[in-house]
């Protein structure tokens, strides 16, 4: 059973009241320390293992406001979405990793990441044909390719 039903159903000040809100002040202080291990160890992870790496620059704030349900813009907000880069970022600097931030609005899904051509299709098509070379493409496999993010990102 869920804690905040059973400490909405206590009475204000009472020992049970007390008693539900510290179980509570306890789990959300275990998923902190949870979500923040695992944000260490994900950048541990990153860091350790490749030479550089390529984050897109997200509009949290943007995120918690516009996505749609109040859940979904809670479980943004419980992500740690905003602590992943700063972490990221200090780890690569004292082991000598390259961190790239690429720009939010840099089309990666729609650029041929082989030959630099338009890729054409259904907006949320699974696979993709390029207008230049008449190669199809799975959309998530070029996004992530590295050549197709090289091609635009400049110096910050």
């Amino acid at each position: 059973m869920s804690i905040e039903p059973t400490l909405s159903r206590r009475i204000p000040g009472s020992h049970g009241h007390r008693r539900a809100k510290a179980k509570l002040v306890k789990l959300d202080r275990k998923a902190v320390y949870i979500r923040r291990e695992s944000i260490h160890q994900l950048t541990r992870y990153l860091v350790d293992n490749y030479s550089e790496v390529k984050i897109e620059d997200l509009n949290l704030a943007a995120m918690k406001r516009s996505m749609g349900r109040r859940a979904f813009r809670r479980s943004v907000s419980d992500a740690g979405l905003g602590a992943f880069r700063p972490t990221l970022t200090y780890k690569a600097e004292r082991v000598g990793v390259k961190v790239v931030v690429v720009n939010r609005f840099f089309p990666s899904s729609q650029i041929h990441h082989n030959c630099g051509g338009r890729l054409t299709g259904a907006k949320l098509a699974k696979r993709l044909t390029c207008d230049t070379c008449h190669v199809e493409v799975d959309r998530d496999e070029n996004a992530s390719s590295l050549r197709t993010v090289v091609l635009r990102v400049g110096p910050d």
